[in-house]
């Protein structure tokens, strides 16, 4: 169901300003809730996440840290979409982070699935939204846009991921 076809046919009843929000948080704005930090988390992008990636650190101002956790580069699910664009995130000062842990599952690996997007440690969404064109378009997701302390938590969590992830400082 087209996530256009959902906003027109939710009552306005239900809406917090008159109209329903759908897609990422901070999407179409000139300049981003972020003021000390961005922390995008991601484990699948094409090239339509990616751009909208760039867009987002963007707006962001030059003193904001700016980070993205992803699956590994030299992977298909997140590198073909980001190698391409690798000079604007370099270009943005974006500190890129590895999440892929050795296991004894039989993949031989521990991944992630979450989505994220954390302003500093007072905002964040997580939802079921890929950055990748099918998610951003076409499919009808879902999440959550959280403010206050529970955000801080959030970024304890995504702390702990930078801290065992591996960062690539040369993409």
């Amino acid at each position: 169901m087209p996530a256009g076809f959902i906003s027109e046919s939710w009552p306005a009843s239900n809406r917090n300003d008159g109209r329903l929000q759908v897609g990422i948080p901070g999407r179409n704005k000139s300049e981003s809730a972020a003021k000390q930090e961005l922390v995008i988390l991601s484990p699948f992008m094409d090239p339509q996440g990616a751009e909208l990636m760039v867009e987002l650190f963007s707006i962001c101002r030059p003193e904001v840290r700016r980070v993205l956790i992803a699956r590994p580069l030299a992977e298909p699910q997140c590198g073909n979409a980001f190698n391409p664009r690798a000079a604007d995130f370099r270009r943005l000062n974006v500190s890129v982070i590895e999440y892929a842990l050795p296991s004894s599952l039989p993949s031989g690996r521990e991944t992630f699935h979450a989505k994220v997007v954390l302003a500093d440690d007072s905002e964040f969404y997580v939802g079921s939204s890929n950055f990748m064109g099918s998610a951003l378009e076409r499919s009808f997701e879902c999440g959550v846009f959280v403010r206050g302390e529970t955000a801080k938590q959030m970024r304890s969590v995504l702390l702990a991921v930078q801290s065992v992830g591996k960062p690539i400082r040369n993409y």
